[in-house]
């Protein structure tokens, strides 16, 4: 609390300003004032002395039932007890109380206290490892359902038991290099969450960085992922050139249908981290700080890249079925048609899915554009 005049502010003035808008919201003072409080030097002492404590949490569930968890966020702010702890500017407080009028972007900033988002707010390794997951298993599977069964067929038994063996080595030593990769990559992805949600407090510069690298988060997943495919392709072309002795027409179906895999693992890892981190993560480092223009640059720039992705989704089924038959001969298309049929149903199914999340990440980016810049 100021002390002296000199210590007034605007954040003085905006202190008293919350203290009228939560009695016009709440019908009362936040503050156990006596009877007769004010009248005389000791009640006077008593109720500064009150006002340089938080407020209660029983005089925070004074708020209506429908308040808006940002309106009384923003209330509480103002009348935090520290003027560091306050917004520095009416504009600030004004863009809180626009905000409230938003729906979709107070509930991204503020979500329901009892759905699942706000259960899972500022934790994102779980969701995200499990996201990450998805569509490294989706295209695993297509990858056995093609490739291995071709092989299956084509190798001898020596060929194909160490072509396995190379596989289980390479699962085994690339997944745990590609999450540590990533781990360090991402960490302000999962450290500056987690430290806001045990109460510490970053400087700007690091709550911009960790921004940023939230909105980059699923690129750099999708890429390391793609990578990883490629240089597994590489290993398991060297290993076939050593081992057998296939077709032109055959080695250019399995890599063709290598990097349809390698298609679904990316798009269908990239939606939904970039979904979850945008909807559980980004709008917590956003209340947290104050945003700028480079953040709704970001976020432009990341509306463009899901269209980009939302376009390679909308293609694997059709490349896939081109790439998984071709240079086939009819008895080998016999082997894989089952994994081509699969193909396009998932992959129809999932397009629509990902035609869904596109289309509420459109929303939500809109939302938080409106939130860093309130002009746009």
């Amino acid at each position: 609390m100021a002390t002296t005049a000199a210590d007034l502010d605007t954040r003085s003035d905006l202190y008293a300003l919350g203290m009228v808008l939560w009695e016009l919201l709440t019908g009362r003072l936040p503050f156990a004032d006596q009877p007769g409080a004010g009248e005389s030097d000791s009640s006077l002492a008593a109720m500064i002395d009150l006002r340089g404590q938080p407020i209660e949490a029983r005089y925070e569930a004074m708020a209506p039932a429908d308040c808006p968890p940002i309106l009384r966020h923003a209330l509480l702010t103002c009348l935090s007890p520290e003027p560091a702890d306050r917004y520095a500017s009416g504009a600030e407080l004004a863009h809180q109380l626009q905000l409230s009028l938003d729906r979709t972007a107070r509930d991204l900033v503020d979500p329901p206290a009892r759905s699942i988002r706000a259960r899972f707010r500022m934790r994102p390794m779980p969701v995200v490892t499990l996201s990450s997951a998805l569509g490294q298993l989706l295209g695993g599977l297509y990858l056995m359902g093609h490739n291995t069964r071709l092989l299956q067929h084509t190798l001898t038994a020596s060929a194909q038991t160490g072509l396995d063996h190379l596989a289980t080595i390479v699962i085994a030593l690339g997944y745990p290099l590609g999450v540590g990769l990533l781990l360090y990559w991402c960490r302000l992805v999962f450290l500056i969450p987690d430290g806001l949600r045990r109460g510490k407090r970053y400087d700007e510069a690091t709550l911009a960085r960790a921004r940023a690298d939230t909105l980059a988060c699923g690129d750099r997943i999708a890429g390391v992922a793609f990578t990883g495919w490629l240089v597994a392709l590489g290993i398991f072309l060297i290993q076939l050139h050593r081992t057998a002795d296939l077709s032109a027409g055959l080695l250019a179906n399995l890599i063709a249908s290598h990097i349809v895999a390698a298609a679904v693992a990316v798009v269908y890892t990239y939606f939904p981290v970039t979904f979850f981190v945008l909807r559980w993560y980004y709008p917590g480092l956003v209340a947290a700080g104050h945003t700028s223009p480079e953040d709704t640059a970001r976020l432009r720039l990341l509306a463009r890249r899901s269209r980009v992705y939302l376009g390679v989704a909308a293609s694997v089924p059709l490349i896939g079925v081109a790439a998984g038959l071709a240079f086939l001969s009819p008895e080998q298309q016999q082997i894989v048609i089952e994994s081509i049929v699969a193909l396009c149903v998932v992959g129809l199914l999932a397009f629509v899915i990902a035609l869904r999340v596109f289309y509420t990440l459109d929303s939500d980016l809109h939302a938080l554009r409106r939130i860093a810049d309130p002009r746009d």
